[in-house]
């Protein structure tokens, strides 16, 4: 062991206190002395000098010596060495850095583990040096550099802290912890690129050529401060010895803490991080992760070489001159030292306590996902899938303490799940993120579904439209303070990327501001075009927003873009529009009472049948246009699912990849025909474009995803389609009732008759009273209400088919002719033969009411045998267009 102590000792790191210019191992030799430790009482350092000089740190070579029997002998469960595993694994991965579990230091080791977090940073090199011992114990080879390195040096080995346990809020980092192995968790902000960092330079001295070796960088450029030759003395002039200097990757990351831990009426703080190594890239932009490491000190390099002030004297003949005062006058800039975070280990927030990530990396393979998994985790998954009603349950686990909302609750599900992602043979890539806006009255719960989904996903931003810019939300340039260049500033959408940005108060934003997330919303890209900067930026992100109508309520008697101040290329980006209205209902509104009550109280039981099933008042409503399987359960199928089983099984979900079959392409463009002509009125809420036949693509796909389905079958196709009709919602208008004229004509006749026959027999008042009603009674025995706007698209139907099928101008068809064609028109909404039945006597009823009452259709040949054989015209001054 005695070389090794050699080896070990012939770089000592310096306290992190030292000064910038503080001398290297090689300088020791000079006989300057250390510097004293920075606390106010340190542990006694237990070290000596040998024969040579050279600093030897006793204690440390103890912890070097016991930190390299445990890993050779520690052993996991089964019997088997645990980092001879790990070794193996690195040997693999062509890996020099080793992940040391913390919690098998504190079981093996407890004084060792308490000895290193107290002064981590001083025992680092010997951690590593034990690791490199290891190593080379095990696989002398792989410690061997390769042979085009050039340096004939062996490799260096790292260590990396994982399930470290003492846990640091942001603010807390402070000068007392300086040293120690700590552990924090906050955003990150901001990244640099991966450059290179000199660790420890090789210096050659410029007078008489001797190299200085091994001199460490106190995180700035530094120089020998001395030739070791007496003869020479140099102290300026030094070229760096690139060849025999000693590099390693590094990046900064800047981290901003949680907003939970920030005390109330304080601003957010960050803190710099750098990483070096194998842990640079392990985090980006929006991540929320947790940083395992030791607080440092080091010099503010980007004030030191910054400008000097310029020298101002006052030279008015006033008055006497007062000169030049101060240090910071004539030139002297002052080194002030910062506090940074030196990271060993980077872990993403919900992978280090548990949770799982919903959206698989861009590079993660399907097969790596699914092999993440437990046994135990894919048994849970399994038998979620088999779950009778896993729809209807998924959805109300979806924020179980907003009361109803059942439709909301299902379509932001889909959007957990999203569609797939596409690229056609051109490159063009068909985004598969389902973008949702919630619309709705005051006190609904629109925000409250937000901040549900910004506290379970791990890359969710949330934001308010009036408090967000163009730059906020996509990108802005920056000047970098340090380097002083122009980069990129990541926006809300940009730190979203692979998750869901939430956007509250939408209709608050300018319409310049809604403009520029044009191109993120359907390309999901960021072009930013500044300051000689020209990128293309990633922005895969769904969006949730949330608006308020114009005029405080929504208004039913006025279409959707009358209700909102959104722009057309804004509406048709979205896929589903909800609209929420706070109507006055006894029932829903005691029930919702209730539901806010017990939520104060904290007494929400989900075994409360009564309370589970006026949730879904809205949801019963719908239910005969909802698809087959697609139906809701018993209350005993109303159990919710966890946070964690959500998002362990939307995960696993979204690495499958459903392919559209034959038969769902069928009914893809069944639908679209049926919303297109729909949307032939300007009664509807937006223009249903191709947009929306995507939408209703990527609402079926992510229903298979949901159901672990390898097909698009046509019951997810329906359920999409009805998902889809509920955003394309009509004005409101007096429904139309329809009966049959012709019974009515009749039973009016004989009213007529009775009544002449009982005024001839001049019975009595009271007879005659009662006689009228029992008369006037006679209206046609059934009736059928209609929506207005449903009533007047088949009205219009029937006059494109008369002017169409005319052989000349006015010449008319025959009334059996007509409802034979409606019906063909109409035929592919029959999916029953009762529905058939249904509508064949609807079409005979608006016949007759266009005749009767609105007289758009003129009898041109009277038939009295047969009214089927009577042949309608078209008013000549009829225009559809004006009935809309």
């Amino acid at each position: 062991m005695a070389n090794n102590d050699v080896r070990l000792s012939d770089s000592p790191r310096l306290p992190i206190s030292s000064p910038a210019n503080a001398v290297s191992g090689n300088a020791a030799q000079g006989g300057q002395q250390p510097q004293p430790r920075r606390r106010a009482a340190p542990r006694p350092a237990q070290r000596h000098q040998d024969a040579a000089g050279v600093i030897i740190d006793e204690t440390g070579v103890r912890v070097r010596d016991k930190f390299f029997r445990f890993l050779s002998e520690y052993e996991d469960d089964d019997g088997s060495k645990y980092y001879l595993n790990e070794l193996d694994a690195m040997e693999q991965s062509e890996s020099t850095t080793m992940n040391v579990n913390w919690e098998h230091v504190m079981s093996a080791y407890s004084d060792l583990a308490d000895l290193v977090q107290e002064d981590y940073y001083r025992f680092e090199p010997f951690l590593c040096e034990a690791i490199c011992n290891f190593v080379r114990e095990n696989k002398p080879n792989y410690v061997e550099s390769d042979a085009d390195g050039g340096s004939g040096e062996d490799k260096s080995f790292y260590l990396s802290i994982t399930r470290f346990q003492q846990r640091y809020n942001l603010r807390e980092l402070s000068t007392d912890k300086v040293g120690q192995l700590c552990l924090f968790s906050g955003t990150v902000t901001r990244s640099t690129e991966v450059r290179p960092e000199l660790l420890s330079g090789t210096f050659e001295c410029g007078n008489c050529g001797k190299l200085a070796k091994n001199v460490l960088q106190q995180f700035k450029y530094t120089q020998p401060s001395i030739c070791e030759d007496a003869q020479c003395q140099n102290r300026m002039e030094w070229e760096l010895d690139v060849s025999r200097s000693k590099f390693v990757d590094w990046q900064k990351v800047r981290v901003q803490e949680n907003s939970a831990d920030i005390p109330p009426g304080s601003m957010p703080r960050s803190i710099d991080v750098i990483l070096r190594n194998e842990i640079c890239e392990k985090c980006k932009p929006g991540d929320n992760a947790s940083f395992t490491g030791t607080l440092i000190v080091v010099p503010d390099v980007a004030q030191y070489y910054s400008k000097a002030p310029n020298l101002v004297r006052n030279t008015m003949p006033s008055g006497p001159s007062d000169g030049v005062t101060g240090i910071k006058a004539i030139g002297v800039r002052e080194l002030n030292y910062k506090l940074v975070f030196l990271g060993n280990n980077v872990s993403s927030h919900h992978k280090q306590f548990g949770f799982s990530d919903i959206r698989g990396e861009d590079d993660d393979d399907a097969e790596d996902i699914v092999a993440s998994f437990t046994r135990q985790e894919r048994e849970d998954i399994i038998n979620m899938k088999e779950t009778p009603h896993l729809y209807e349950r998924m959805a109300n686990s979806i924020a179980p303490n907003i009361y109803g909302h059942e439709e909301i609750k299902r379509g932001i599900l889909l959007m957990l799940f999203g569609g797939v992602v596409k690229s056609t043979l051109g490159g063009t890539k068909l985004r598969g993120d389902i973008n949702i806006c919630i619309i709705g009255d005051p006190s609904t719960a629109k925000s409250q579904f937000l901040q549900f989904v910004t506290r379970i996903l791990p890359r969710t931003i949330y934001t308010s439209g009036k408090a967000s810019t163009a730059a906020g939300l996509t990108a802005a340039v920056m000047r970098d303070p340090e380097t002083g260049e122009m980069g990129i500033e990541a926006g809300a959408l940009m730190l979203a990327d692979n998750g869901i940005c939430c956007i509250d108060e939408f209709d608050k934003m300018d319409q310049v501001d809604q403009a520029a997330i044009h191109e993120a919303m359907e390309q999901q890209t960021i072009t930013i075009t500044k300051a000689g900067i020209q990128a293309t930026l990633n922005a895969r992100a769904s969006i949730l927003a949330a608006c308020n109508p114009v005029f405080g309520r929504y208004d039913t008697s006025k279409p959707m873009r009358y209700n909102i101040t959104l722009s057309a290329p804004i509406m048709s980006r979205f896929d589903l529009f909800f609209v929420v209205l706070d109507e006055c209902d006894e029932v829903t509104d005691y029930h919702v009472a209730k539901h806010i009550i017990n939520t104060h109280q904290q007494q929400i039981s989900v075994d409360d049948d009564a309370a589970m099933a006026m949730m879904d008042l809205d949801v019963n409503a719908d239910g005969a246009g909802a698809a087959p399987g697609m139906m809701r359960g018993g209350a005993h199928d109303q159990e919710r699912f966890t946070v964690e089983q959500m998002q362990k099984y939307v995960r696993y979900a979204r690495t499958i990849k459903p392919k559209i079959t034959q038969e769902s392409k069928t009914w893809f463009v069944r639908y679209y025909r049926q919303l297109r002509q729909r949307d032939q009125s300007d009664q509807k809420a937006y223009r249903f474009t191709v947009r929306q036949l995507e939408s209703l693509i990527r609402l079926s796909e992510a229903l298979a995803r949901l159901h672990c389905d390898l097909e698009v079958s046509p019951k997810y196709v329906k359920e999409a389609a009805r998902l889809l009709k509920k955003s394309i919602i009509s004005v409101d208008s007096e429904d139309v009732q329809l009966f049959d004229f012709e019974k009515a004509a009749d039973a009016e006749l004989e009213s007529a008759a009775e009544e002449h026959k009982k005024d001839a027999e001049e019975k009595k008042g009271e007879e005659q009273v009662a006689a009228v009603p029992a008369a006037a009674g006679a209206a046609p025995e059934e009736q059928i209400s209609i929506n207005y706007n449903e009533y007047m698209r088949i009205a219009n139907l029937m006059v494109y088919v008369i002017r169409r099928k005319e052989a000349e101008p006015e010449e008319g068809i025959k009334e059996g002719e007509i409802i034979n064609e409606v019906m063909k028109e109409l035929s592919e909404e029959i999916e029953s033969d009762a529905e058939l039945e249904r509508l064949h006597k609807m079409i005979k009823f608006i016949v007759g009411r266009l005749i009767e009452v609105d007289h758009i259709l003129l009898i041109r040949q009277e038939n009295a045998t047969d009214t089927m054989q009577r042949v309608l015209i078209v008013h000549p001054n009829y225009d559809p267009d004006s009935r809309r």
